[in-house]
């Protein structure tokens, strides 16, 4: 913690954009923990009581139970509750609201509780984990110019973008979801969807940074897994920490075990990970869902630097904060 602050390093940006990994091995630095997308405890944690990182069910998890005890005793109830109260207030406190120096004098009672109870949730993790900074995964530009504004958090934000043809292509894929309760697959969205989806998520990203420069620093998920060590130290010059503890090889890395909330599957995977470049969306994409992507998010494409043509190159690396 810095002046009583506690620190968390908070992963920005669309679904589907490699934050999973990324977390996994900022996690693994010393001193660092990744938590996975903590905004989601109240409804797949506590009240679904989905598996988190380490394996176990939530509520069988000694890391999780301990943290809730620190804060609160939670029955399902509170849960479904506290699930509501996030979700009244991510949907209430639009970006450009909560970007107006006024905001905090204006937003309701239940909006200022859910704050306070993930401000306590923070120091809670930190203690009973001893760690100086928690990397928070949550994506949400709502959620994470939220816990800007709180007083007892310090908060660096890393926007992590990746290609949308990439992403929209994901969102295709048939994947199971071990996380799910039902053992059911992941949520499917048509490439207009997913497209409009991290337009609008990268947008809001673009303009919380304009407002919190010295905050934000960029990064590209495909710059990561072709050069991760330069990455790595890019971040770590940022937060002013050594982050290559999980990085095992030139493209490997072996994360340490997390107790991560919600998020890809792959955060149960265990042992090296081989990071490489997924060009498959490149060739096997059906060309309307290439274009309509393209059409969609082109103006943000040509600011990260990826080439607007099917078979171009990889594009050039971006080191723009």
């Amino acid at each position: 913690m810095t002046d009583d602050k506690t620190r968390v390093l908070y992963i920005l940006g669309s679904g589907r954009n490699g934050s999973t990994v990324i977390g996994d091995v900022l996690g693994s630095a010393p001193g660092f923990g990744h938590v996975g997308e903590l905004h989601w405890i109240w409804d797949r944690g506590a009240g679904e009581n989905r598996p988190c990182g380490c394996g176990e069910p939530f509520a069988d998890c000694p890391f999780w139970q301990k943290v809730l005890q620190g804060i609160t005793d939670v029955t399902p109830n509170d849960a479904a509750e506290r699930a509501g109260l996030r979700y009244a207030t991510l949907e209430g406190l639009a970006p450009f609201r909560l970007a107006r120096r006024s905001w905090a004098q204006r937003i309701r009672p239940q909006q200022r509780s859910y704050l306070e109870l993930t401000e306590r949730l923070y120091r809670s993790i930190a203690e009973v984990a001893d760690l100086t900074v928690i990397v928070d995964s949550s994506k949400r530009p709502v959620y994470g110019q939220a816990i800007m504004r709180l007083e007892g958090v310090e908060v660096s934000v890393v926007h992590l973008v990746r290609d949308s043809r990439a992403v929209a292509f994901s969102w295709r894929r048939k994947k199971v979801n071990p996380d799910r309760p039902d053992g059911g697959l992941m949520a499917r969205y048509p490439a207009w969807k997913s497209a409009l989806g991290w337009a609008v998520w990268n947008t809001m990203g673009e303009y919380l940074r304009l407002r919190n420069r010295s905050r934000f620093l960029r990064i590209r998920y495909e710059d990561f897994v072709r050069e991760p060590q330069h990455v790595l130290e890019r971040i770590g010059e940022f937060v002013g920490a050594d982050l290559t503890a999980g990085l095992t090889g030139p493209r490997e890395v072996t994360p340490a075990p997390n107790h991560s909330i919600s998020g890809n599957p792959s955060k149960f995977d265990t042992g090296a990970v081989q990071l490489r470049e997924d060009r498959e969306w490149a060739v096997v994409m059906e060309t309307k869902d290439f274009w309509i992507t393209t059409a969609l998010t082109w103006p943000l494409l040509v600011l990260y630097r990826y080439p607007l043509r099917k078979h171009a190159g990889r594009g050039k690396r971006t080191t723009g904060h």
